[in-house]
């Protein structure tokens, strides 16, 4: 069974994260909104699509750090949250990185969203009222 659905935009409305789901796995697109047209998704690298279940992804207020769940190895539950931030000189987005105990739990951590002033990260499990500098 395959399925697509839009999990997060950007903040300024023209880039539109969606998750594919296909035969128990789960990745990452981007779609971008160019003279009025969506451009067809692209999956998003390696960097952030893993063997494993990526979903539920949501953009930092400038749009250069990407927040998304995965249940990849070397987390602390089922679904964690990871971040990644675009590099404007390689044009890609960089290494996952889980942003850790703090906010993680052994459990899922779903829909993370980060406010506009980028004080306060929110999930389906975890509401952390100020993030830690190191997430």
């Amino acid at each position: 069974m395959l399925f697509r659905s839009p999990t997060g935009m950007s903040f300024d409305g023209t880039k539109l994260l969606l998750t594919w789901n296909d035969k128990f796995n789960s990745n990452l697109f981007i779609s971008s909104l160019v003279d009025g047209k969506w451009t067809p998704a692209k999956k998003l690298p390696k960097q952030i699509n893993t063997k494993y279940w990526e979903s539920h992804a949501s953009f930092s207020p400038d749009g250069e750090t990407l927040y998304f769940t995965s249940n990849r190895t070397g987390g602390y539950g089922g679904l964690d949250i990871y971040k990644s931030t675009f590099d404007n000189t390689l044009k890609t987005w960089g290494s996952a990185i889980n942003i850790g105990p703090v906010i993680n739990t052994q459990f899922n951590e779903e829909t993370p969203f980060i406010d506009r002033k980028s004080t306060r990260l929110n999930s389906s499990h975890t509401d952390i009222s100020r993030m830690p500098s190191s997430a």
